[in-house]
């Protein structure tokens, strides 16, 4: 057993806002996906094998809270796995315990934090999972790396996913909570971490006003991905990242070379952005879970470093989001204004159900002018819909039509060396013209 340490400010967040609104009176409660068992050779031993690996792997999963000392919780790892974590059903039980399951409150003095429902068919094998975790230990970042470990099992994402969740009361009583007392003993933590990011972020990749894109406009390149699935499945299963960890890295690594730039302040647009509860609730700013990305050793392995990226983000989001006004306000003192938005942003669009991939160009590189006004200098989304794409948005000033081409390509290219060639070092990638 690990001896306890302290919980970072996002956890702190989570926890203080659970125990004054309890039964899930708190966006985010529990997070949950559903998946379907793609292994047709797995019995119910394969699934509760396969969720003791991760639990063994993640310390998150192997851990308690301790709330004794009220203003200071601590949380302690054990070296066991927990028994009991994974609740079989038959097909006469499946409905109910899908749906009653996952409001289960957790017991934070015993519970691990997470529990699997699996249900079976009518012949007695695994037919779907469901993972629930609580907010406590997993975002939904971090859980997409639990769907990649458990891959081969049930495939590399979920087919469902939720919140087992009721709204605030009101949007401004989390505001007013993270401002008392309770939170106190975590706020330095998160100013340390404004602190560090804005005074090491390049300043001048941090758009501070409104302007820009609208009075320079706006280049649109896509970048066609259909004919680089299996690339992309491979360095998926080496790295034990899904897509979107796989895009920001290299988006990431192609800024570098075409900007110059050691240090890279890049973000993920998180989709509870535009739910009407947070509006009121955190700024923008936090909810874009900002990661300063370094430039990486030459002699490291690519792979290595793609599956090194979606941990900054992790890292980020537990010490830095959810809080209402810290990064406002250091923002202020340090730039003399919060930024509009921080650097390079990434989103994702989900396949829409029924539709069918269309073919790709014979260039699988497209660029053209976009009128559309875009949230930073620089946007990026992987959409799934009609076929798997990149969609790099610029502001012509910060990234030229030229520069966006030059980006795209770039990536298409580094993409299938790492697939091929598994010891792929940084040095190895192609250099970046434009």
């Amino acid at each position: 057993m690990a001896g306890p340490s302290p919980l970072t400010f996002g956890q702190m967040s989570t926890l203080r806002a659970l125990q004054k609104w309890p039964g899930h009176r708190w966006p985010e409660g529990n997070l949950i996906h559903r998946h379907r068992i793609v292994d047709a050779r797995a019995d119910v031993d394969d699934v509760r094998a396969a969720l003791r690996g991760v639990a063994r792997h993640h310390a998150a999963l192997r851990t308690t809270f301790d709330l004794r000392d009220v203003p200071n919780p601590v949380h302690v790892i054990h070296d066991d796995v927990a028994a009991g974590t994974l609740v079989v059903a038959g097909p006469d039980e499946a409905a109910d315990v899908l749906r009653t399951g996952p409001l289960t409150l957790f017991d934070y003095d015993t519970d691990r934090g997470w529990r699997a429902f699996l249900t079976l068919d009518a012949h007695g094998r695994p037919d779907e999972l469901l993972l629930c975790m609580s907010h406590l230990i997993v975002d939904g970042w971090s859980m997409r790396h639990l769907d990649m470990e458990l891959a081969p099992l049930i495939g590399e994402r979920p087919f469902d996913w939720d919140h087992a969740t009721t709204s605030l009361r009101t949007t401004a009583e989390l505001a007013d909570l993270q401002r008392g007392d309770a939170w106190a003993g975590r706020r330095e933590q998160a100013e340390t971490y404004w602190r560090d990011f804005f005074t090491l972020a390049p300043v001048h990749r941090l758009q501070t006003s409104g302007v820009g894109a609208e009075a320079d406009g706006v280049t649109c390149g896509v970048l066609h991905l259909d004919g680089h699935r299996e690339a992309i499945a491979t360095i998926n299963r080496r790295g034990r990242v899904f897509l979107g960890g796989v895009v920001l890295a290299f988006l990431g690594l192609a800024l570098m070379r075409a900007w110059d730039e050691d240090v890279l302040p890049m973000a993920l647009m998180t989709s509870n952005r535009t739910v009407p509860v947070w509006r009121d609730v955190v700024t923008t700013v936090n909810q874009q879970i900002p990661a300063l990305l370094h430039r990486p050793d030459p002699d490291a392995q690519v792979i290595a470093h793609i599956a090194d990226v979606p941990r900054v983000s992790v890292t980020a989001h537990r010490n830095g989001c959810y809080d209402v006004d810290m990064a406002d306000r250091v923002a202020g003192e340090l730039l003399g204004a919060p930024p509009r938005s921080f650097g390079p942003l990434l989103n994702f669009t989900a396949r829409g159900d029924g539709e069918a991939a269309s073919p790709p160009p014979a260039d699988p590189v497209v660029v053209g002018g976009s009128p559309q006004g875009i949230p930073t200098d620089v946007y990026i989304a992987v959409n799934d819909t009609g076929g798997l794409s990149i969609d790099l948005f610029a502001v012509r000033q910060a990234l030229p039509a030229p520069a966006v081409e030059a980006c795209l390509r770039w990536i298409a290219e580094a993409l299938t060396l790492t697939a091929q060639r598994e010891s792929l070092r940084i040095r190895d990638l192609p250099a970046l013209t434009v």
